[in-house]
């Protein structure tokens, strides 16, 4: 778990993995406000709304028996530049 903090939002990161058996399994979450990205690039003047959601998950790390899952969404605006969907 991580959570990092600028331009007053937080860009977040929670994982975990687990043992079944002896296949490791896990998932994760990532949330990335576009007010977080503005702010560490010194760009925090400008107006932002939204963010960017990922999630993944995965199952054994054998390439010919693992398998993955993951998505990407977001919504949102940095300055003029809008984000209307990401799915």
């Amino acid at each position: 778990m991580a959570d990092v903090r600028a331009g007053g939002d937080t860009l977040s990161v929670r994982s975990e993995i687990a043992m079944q058996g002896r296949t490791p399994t896990g998932h994760a979450d990532l949330v990335v406000p576009f007010g977080v990205v503005t702010a560490l690039q010194g760009r925090d003047t400008l107006k932002t709304s939204g963010r960017l959601l990922a999630n993944a998950s995965f199952t054994g790390l054998n390439p010919s028996t693992a398998s993955m899952y993951g998505t990407i969404r977001g919504s949102g605006s940095v300055g003029r530049a809008r984000l209307d969907s990401l799915f």
